[in-house]
């Protein structure tokens, strides 16, 4: 699905170019004719890459991930160094876990 945006975003970028230089060939100001089309390249160039990262992240060995899953051979999890292992709501005081046993009867709830 990232092949596909990355595929609309560049042919977005080639076709803003393609506009901007059209639109700004006459303009009397020199800088415009050269500053607008940029924003076009600029959107080549990133849907170019991402296309790219797309394809190639899938079947790397060691592919990018949004979700870092520690591994052993990483090391060990932080939060278990700092908390131990275990559930938290096991060692949390009584004044602070959630009481799940009890049903809520329609005495209490007034």
């Amino acid at each position: 699905m990232g092949a596909v945006g990355g595929i609309v975003v560049t042919t977005f970028g080639i076709g803003w170019t393609i506009l901007a230089f059209a639109i700004t060939r006459n303009s009397p100001f020199p800088v415009v004719g050269i500053l607008f089309p940029l924003f076009g390249i600029c959107f080549v160039c990133l849907g170019i890459f991402y296309v790219a990262y797309s394809i190639r992240n899938p079947g790397s060995k060691n592919r990018f991930s949004i979700v870092d899953i520690p591994t052993h051979q990483k090391g060990p999890d932080p939060l278990n160094q700092r908390f131990g292992p275990g559930n938290l709501l096991e060692r949390a005081p009584k004044a602070v876990r959630p009481n799940r046993s009890a049903k809520a009867s329609p005495s209490s709830i007034n």
